[in-house]
């Protein structure tokens, strides 16, 4: 009987030590996860900007595996109003100086890096119009941004403008969302021509009519900022970094936009 009763003991101890190192396993287990754990930044950034981002994304997230980065893509403009209101943003990618401009001014970001440039073009996928004369000459829908959130319009308008064709035009305009979607709605054959960003134009189904000039608009900025209430400002310092590097500017460069190699 008090064999059996010692045996009992001896049974129940090394059941208890079994526990106990289950439970040291399980916290190490978790201590491991913990460490794992990515930080992550939200990005808010121009239409324009969405392709090369991915990209670049991909080549960040394998240099910085315990970095998370989810992107908010849009109009400049509407993004802009987003942050003013509280999104909870931590890097600002603006396709325009004012609209980067507005939030420096009241304080909501901090003071802004220039990435690289951008050209304004007029293109088309099966008018048969070969002159921007032609363009303004004829009856055809012309597909731009809405100047008064998208950076892309306002170039648009701009660059109209100074060939005195902005006034004649109103009434042949189909306004976008963003400039992505302005040529969506060329594709859709809502309308027959339309000014975007040369960087959209990556193959050769779009035939460019019209490339504009430094004179006709104001100079195309990329600006990036960090958002002063980021709740991970060395992880949106360490992204904003990361764009200037070498290899992502190479990809930038890649999908068209315009790198200054004195940067």
């Amino acid at each position: 009987m008090g064999a059996n009763k010692g045996s009992k003991m001896k049974q129940n101890s090394k059941g208890l030590k079994g526990v106990a190192l289950l439970f040291m396993l399980l916290a190490v287990l978790a201590s491991c996860s913990e460490g794992q754990e990515k930080e992550v930044i939200t990005i808010s950034a121009a239409a324009s900007l969405k392709t090369s981002l991915q990209e670049i994304n991909q080549n960040y997230m394998q240099d910085y595996p315990n970095q998370a980065v989810t992107f908010n893509f849009g109009s400049t403009g509407a993004l802009r109003k987003q942050i003013e209101q509280g999104a909870p943003i931590d890097v600002f990618l603006s396709a325009s100086s004012h609209d980067y401009e507005e939030l420096k001014n009241s304080a909501i970001v901090h003071n802004g890096k220039v990435l690289f440039t951008n050209e304004l073009v007029m293109v088309t996928k099966g008018s048969k119009v070969r002159t921007i004369q032609e363009v303004l000459q004829s009856e055809e829908s012309i597909a731009i941004g809405n100047p008064a959130i998208v950076p892309a319009g306002e170039y648009a308008k701009q660059a109209l403008t100074s060939f005195g064709a902005w006034n004649t035009l109103q009434g042949r305009f189909v306004y976008g969302k963003d400039v992505t979607h302005v040529l969506t709605l060329l594709e859709q054959g809502v309308a027959q021509v339309a000014i975007v960003y040369a960087s959209e134009i990556v193959d050769d189904e779009y035939r460019v009519i019209h490339e504009f000039g430094e004179g006709d608009h104001q100079e195309i900025e990329y600006y990036s900022s960090v958002v002063k209430t980021s709740d991970n400002e060395e992880g949106a310092l360490l992204f904003q970094q990361y764009l200037l590097t070498e290899k992502s500017l190479n990809v930038f460069q890649k999908y068209g936009f315009t790198i200054d190699i004195h940067q």
